[in-house]
């Protein structure tokens, strides 16, 4: 027997099946040996496509597509494995959704954060975007206290415990912002194009870098302004001593997207 191989299809593949014939497509992978793969990435993807959502997973079921999940430790770390699952698409896609569904609305400010960093919100401060991404984490942690003093199993101490963080949580965080904020917000022009000068890599030099090896390239032009730092943690595949889980082997899956 022919041994398959996995082929993961990103979303503009999915696109192009909405607008030609699944089964031919499932066809030819079933000739080549490959089993089609779709991630929560995926379903990221058919959720934000409003209107088109059964049309992609009509499509997913057509060709067979299977369900590929992580594997994650007891501590929520990613194993850097999977496993792929035969479900129905429908099905992965609805327990997806209702588990956004259970999760606070809020970001807590980290999409008003990069959209400062690259030039937006002009008319607001980072303090600004700061505070009110706190305030709401202080309304998700209260919400969180209400619901979980009536869960079963939980003692006193734990709901001490649990009021104390809500209660002082946002006040920590606050105060550890605050001066980062303040910095940030005497730079002049926006935070990524400090990075640049810094760093001496505008725009037009990081478009005339050529293949191959662009990272490593990046790094020659960038390691003399950064003393004693090596080029593992400089792009995040390797974490500095001073990170709380320093110990632990990045997987490659961490390290592909710390790069990017």
């Amino acid at each position: 027997m022919q041994e398959q191989s996995l082929a993961y299809l990103d979303h503009n593949v999915l696109d192009l099946l909405t607008k030609g014939r699944a089964a031919n497509v499932g066809e030819l992978l079933g000739r080549m040996s490959l089993i089609p793969v779709f991630s929560n990435e995926n379903l990221a993807e058919i959720r934000r496509s409003a209107g088109y959502e059964q049309l992609f997973l009509e499509r997913l079921e057509c060709i067979g597509a299977r369900y590929l999940v992580p594997i994650w430790d007891a501590q929520f770390w990613h194993t850097g494995g999977a496993e792929v699952r035969v479900v129905k698409p429908r099905d992965a896609y609805d327990q997806y959704v209702e588990r956004l569904d259970g999760l606070p609305v809020s970001d807590f400010g980290l999409a008003g954060i990069l959209q400062k960093l690259y030039g937006g919100r002009s008319d607001q401060s980072f303090g600004e975007i700061f505070s009110a991404g706190i305030g709401e984490l202080g309304v998700f942690l209260e919400k969180l206290r209400v619901q979980l003093s009536s869960t079963p199993g939980l003692d006193e101490q734990d709901q001490s415990a649990i009021a104390g963080i809500a209660a002082h949580l946002p006040d920590a965080v606050s105060e550890q912002l605050s001066t980062f904020a303040a910095q940030v917000d005497s730079l002049p022009g926006t935070a990524v194009d400090q990075v640049g000068v810094t760093f001496g890599l505008g725009p037009k030099i990081l478009n005339n870098l050529k293949p191959p090896k662009i990272v490593r390239k990046i790094w020659e032009l960038t390691k003399a302004k950064c003393p004693g730092v090596e080029f593992e943690c400089f792009f995040g595949i390797k974490p500095f001593p001073f990170e709380q889980d320093a110990g632990r082997e990045r997987t490659v899956l961490e390290k592909v997207n710390a790069i990017i």
